[in-house]
Parts: C-alpha cells; structure tokens; sequence
C-alpha cells in the first residue's frame, strides 16, 4: 500500500475532525481525577448555557479501559448513570477526550461536609428524605447496570456524583466506567491481551 495515500487520508480526516479546543473553555477548570484520566469542567465557546464535564484519558492512543467505558456508556442510558455526549479523538496528540454530564458534587464531598459540620458541632440537619432519596437513586442506577449484565467494580462514594443546579437537580449519576464490564457465567476476558477479568 503507497504510504502517501495514508498520509492523505490522514492529513484530510484531521481537518474534518472536530477538536476539543475549537468548541470548549476548559484551561484552569480541573475538578477531579478518575481511574484512568483527569476530569476538567467546560463551557461552549459559542456562548450558550450549560456545563460540561471533560475527561482526558490519560496516555496517548485508546487503552483497554478506555474503549470499555466508551463502549458501555454508549450503550447504558438511564438516568442515574453517566450520560456520554459525544468522543473526541485527536490525530495530532493521540488523545482520547470525553464529553460528559458536568455534576457539581459527589458522595464523597457530601459525606465529608456532613462529617467536618458534626466534628466542628455545627448542627447540620440532613432531612431522611434527600438521604432516602439519594440510596433509592444510587440502587436504582446499580439494578439497572446489573439488569443489563454490567458489573461497575469501582463503586465508591468519589464515582457517585449528584446534581447541584439546573433541571435535574439532586439526580443521581453513577461516573468512572473505567473497570467495568459485562458478566455472564462462565466470565470470559474482554480480549486476550486484557489483564482485567
């Protein structure tokens, strides 16, 4: 095969590709770290409302854990879990970019804002009704996974994010897809040279 129409190919394809930074102000704004990449908040250069988390998947090229979460997430739609928008690949740094829902807390930062409030005996009350609320979520999202034959493996206070503003506010979203994977018995490799069973 002529190595001058790969190049072609190539140099046309980077062109057409939509980037990350043509669309999204995301310099400054890094507001977590999952298992396998860095989450950044963005905004739309155009102007128009609404906040988007980006994740960078860390290393150059597409890692095993990164094709299992895009391909779950492409796949999983429901309301407490993480909504995958959109993919963006670049040709000129080999990175792999992310676009999804942008929630403005997890559990974690939830628990340990009740914790320091109770050590400091500042009376923070935590009405049972957002408590129900966020377990009756937090099942709901994992029976849905399980119903579709998802094990999430990474489950943690830090990969269950809650909805701060906007329209679904207190919605519950199960993040950080990373060491997931389908289950059926008996359990099989995802592919020969994936070291995660």
């Amino acid at each position: 095969m002529n190595s001058g129409i790969d190049a072609d190919f190539r140099d046309q394809t980077s062109r057409e590709r939509t980037k990350v930074e043509d669309l999204f102000d995301y310099d400054g704004c890094k507001v977590g770290r999952g298992t396998y990449g860095v989450v950044y908040k963005a905004k739309k250069k155009d102007g128009s409302n609404g906040e988007y988390a980006l994740k960078l998947i860390e290393g150059t090229g597409i890692s095993m854990s990164a094709v299992r979460e895009i391909s779950l997430l492409r796949e999983l739609k429901h309301r407490n879990v993480i909504n995958l928008q959109k993919v963006f690949l670049s040709s000129v740094d080999r990175r792999v970019w992310l676009l999804l829902d942008y929630a403005e807390y997890d559990l974690w930062h939830i628990i340990k804002h009740h914790r320091t409030a109770k050590g400091s005996r500042k009376a923070v009350e935590t009405p049972k009704s957002m408590v129900k609320s966020l377990l009756y979520q937090i099942i709901d999202g994992i029976f849905y996974l399980h119903s579709n034959w998802v094990l999430h493996r990474d489950l943690k206070p830090a990969n269950i994010l809650v909805m701060g503003e906007g329209p679904e506010r207190g919605c519950v979203k199960i993040a950080d897809m990373g060491f997931a994977r389908l289950f059926n018995c008996p359990l099989k490799p995802l592919a020969d040279l994936d070291p995660v069973r």
